[in-house]
């Protein structure tokens, strides 16, 4: 099964600022289209020209777009991926996502992202 590639991700810059030295942009990541698979170690994070970056991304917050994904989201600063993980209370009635070992995402729908970046 195909896995979700770096250029199957979709950022959308919508806001940014400087804080001193450094920017700090916000704005979207879309990815998934309940075929491709995530990649097993996470997925990767897009160049950081997609984030408005030149040299360095210094920190990067996501959270779900609407609440209502049952996702826990983590950055891994030194793998470069972004990791995704389902809320343990979370019930697959509805089948909207696939469990594999230790709730990891195996297939996402169509997901969209708000983030918070920061770098120069």
């Amino acid at each position: 099964m195909p896995v979700i590639l770096q250029a199957d991700i979709t950022v959308v810059v919508s806001t940014r600022e400087y804080i001193g030295r450094n920017k700090r942009h916000t704005g979207t990541i879309e990815f998934g289209n309940g075929v491709d698979s995530m990649p097993p170690d996470g997925l990767p994070v897009p160049s950081l020209s997609q984030f408005g970056f030149i040299r360095q991304l210094i920190e990067l917050r996501l959270s779900p777009r609407d609440g209502s994904t049952p996702l826990n989201v983590e950055y891994q600063a030194v793998d470069g991926k972004i990791l995704f993980k389902e809320d343990a209370d979370y019930s697959e009635a509805d089948g909207t996502l696939q469990s594999g070992s230790a709730g990891a995402i195996e297939t996402p729908l169509k997901t969209t992202l708000d983030f918070v970046a920061i770098g120069f």
